[in-house]
């Protein structure tokens, strides 16, 4: 709601208005583009430099996301039990800030490879940051076995 009241406001050359408008936007949808861009735009029109500019960075990070996201759903649709995408996949999202989407693929990564170290890790963070130290502990515990292995194999 509060994008498309800043368009109006555009709409209408209230560009105060707007700015105010698309700061909320952006506030409550952090990882979309539109929003950004719309604030961007507005700022630039208000000889906003600086604030434009951080708002430029932003979609323009956002975007990127979006993008790699997209080449590597194209590569998974190649190789759709890859690890290594997956993972990279649930980077982008927990960049985002998109958390519970994270995770559902960080889980898809150690379904098809229980030995996978960085999901294991960035599972183990996750479920410690929520506070279910249960689910955090059978990562860890995978982590802690990994770590006697190789001091097993690599000390002898």
């Amino acid at each position: 709601m509060p994008l498309e009241r800043g368009k109006l406001c555009v709409a209408e050359n209230r560009d105060q208005e707007a700015r105010v408008w698309f700061e909320k936007a952006a506030v409550l949808a952090p990882g979309e583009y539109e929003p950004y861009y719309q604030l961007y735009l507005c700022l630039s029109r208000l000889g906003e430099t600086a604030e434009a500019a951080r708002a430029e960075k932003r979609f323009k990070e956002i975007e990127a996301d979006l993008t790699k996201v997209g080449k590597l759903a194209e590569q998974l649709h190649n190789r759709p039990n890859d690890p290594d995408i997956r993972f990279a996949i649930a980077e982008v999202f927990g960049r985002r800030g998109e958390e519970s989407e994270a995770t559902l693929w960080l889980e898809g990564v150690v379904r098809i490879d229980p030995t996978h170290l960085k999901a294991r890790r960035a599972l183990a963070e996750y479920y410690e940051r929520l506070g279910k130290p249960d689910r955090a502990r059978i990562h860890r515990q995978v982590l802690a076995q990994a770590a006697r292995q190789w001091k097993d194999n690599y000390q002898k």
